[in-house]
């Protein structure tokens, strides 16, 4: 969908998201919502597709203390360098990245350049310069944030980090009321493994993983829907990403 204010979400997008809201069946609604808004987001951030990742960064569910440790990236799009299609390259993000600072702070923010010295946590990941987070809220609680990164340094002015923002609140649209978290229970830990590249040879196993849990399962009297196997498996290796 083009716009003819690249700055602003038109009105005619807006309607359409509501629309999908109010139309489309539950089993798909949230994942159209979330694909048609991250699609839109990256043709009026990156208009000239000079390259960007945007991903959805969702708060894990609280651990046995009660408090978040980390965020997942859930699903993302992109523009060269990356790939069209960055659900396969997520991972965890927790203290020291941009997207935890944004979360536990529930503001938007962005870093004009990750290879300079910074006082917000960051860290980068392959091709990227610079980046922006803005927090998903709804009704005081958050469920995480709307993460951008950007080969080009200083590419989120505070007219674009403005936009993200906006597309986040879109974002709080498709999500469910259960999926956010009072913003007191945020207390994210610190990653043991940083490097993205790391982080995915341990989350390579997560389909095995998750087939596993249903075998198991379906061995008792108690068998899991496959969702409930996806949700066990990601606290399995989330606990193994995070110390402590």
């Amino acid at each position: 969908m083009k716009n003819e204010d690249p700055e602003q979400i038109s009105t005619e997008f807006y309607l359409q998201i509501l629309n999908d809201r109010a139309m489309l069946i539950e089993i798909i609604r949230k994942r159209e919502m979330l694909i048609k808004i991250i699609k839109q987001a990256l043709i009026q951030l990156d208009p000239h597709q000079r390259g960007m990742a945007i991903t959805l960064a969702q708060c894990m569910p609280p651990g046995k203390n009660g408090k978040i440790r980390s965020l997942r990236e859930r699903m993302g799009q992109g523009t060269y360098p990356w790939d069209s299609d960055l659900e396969n390259l997520s991972i965890f993000l927790a203290n020291e990245s941009l997207a935890g600072y944004v979360a536990q702070n529930q503001l938007p923010s962005s870093i004009e350049d990750l290879s300079k010295e910074t006082l917000r946590p960051a860290y980068q990941t392959e091709d990227e310069v610079s980046a922006a987070a803005a927090p998903i809220m709804l009704e005081g609680k958050i469920a995480g944030c709307l993460l951008a990164s950007s080969v080009v340094i200083g590419h989120f002015t505070q007219q674009r980090l403005s936009l993200l923002a906006s597309f986040s609140d879109l974002v709080s649209l498709a999500l469910d009321p259960g999926e956010f978290y009072p913003r007191e229970i945020i207390q994210l830990g610190v990653l043991r493994y940083k490097r993205a590249s790391d982080q995915r040879a341990i989350l390579q196993a997560y389909p095995r993983l998750v087939q596993n849990k249903l075998v198991e399962s379906y061995q008792t009297s108690h068998p899991l829907t496959y969702l409930e196997a996806e949700e066990i498996v990601w606290v399995e290796l989330e606990n193994q990403v995070l110390l402590g």
